[in-house]
């Protein structure tokens, strides 16, 4: 089938060695992008297409200044059934730098399994209109893996990447046989967002 307009949930992009875009989407779908006016065939085998399209830009941030994680993180919490969180908050020497940003919290989060994993902050302790890192083990790692979310309901169709400026830096997402790893630097203060304090 083909799409016109706009996708949501967009998570990645993705160029084949033939030079073909793809798109893929928070729900698992993957289509490949072809020009307006394109008319595809009824061949079964094709991807679901999409045209290309303006939409709002997502907004920026200020760049994330170079920070030097420390070696080893200064703060450990067990957050129950095989979760620990790891983290340094590194808050630089100038006052305008603090100002501007706060400082950096350099993390990683290892859950002793196989999942999803995510760290998430909530000015009230709900899931409903918190703001997330999201990692997804089984896609490549990249701009728009591990990312930000905002978490708008309980429902997979309203966890939203869509209009979150993607500032996190070093973020990975690893997964072996008997555990996930997510790793991530992010701005304590990022406008709009929930501060980390």
């Amino acid at each position: 089938s083909e799409i016109m307009g706009t996708l949501d949930g967009v998570t990645t992009f993705g160029e084949d060695a033939d030079g073909e875009v793809y798109v893929g989407v928070f729900s698992g779908s993957l289509y490949r992008i072809l020009p307006a006016g394109t008319v595809v065939g009824t061949n079964p085998t094709h991807e679901p297409t999409v045209s290309p399209t303006t939409s709002n830009p997502v907004p920026t941030a200020a760049p994330i200044p170079v920070v030097e994680c420390p070696e080893q993180y200064e703060n450990s919490m067990s957050l129950g059934d095989g979760l620990l969180l790891e983290y340094s908050l590194v808050i630089p020497d100038d006052p305008d730098e603090v100002e501007a940003y706060g400082g950096v919290m350099c993390a990683k989060l290892v859950y002793q399994g196989n999942a999803w994993i995510g760290f998430a902050l909530s000015t009230d302790r709900m899931m409903v209109g918190s703001e997330a890192i999201i990692g997804l083990p089984d896609e490549p790692n990249g701009p728009s893996n591990p990312a930000k979310y905002t978490i708008n309901a309980k429902s997979a169709d309203e966890i939203t990447s869509e209009g979150v400026a993607q500032t996190l830096r070093d973020a990975s997402i690893t997964q072996d046989d008997t555990s996930t790893t997510l790793t991530f630097s992010k701005l304590l203060k990022e406008p709009g967002e929930i501060e980390i304090d």
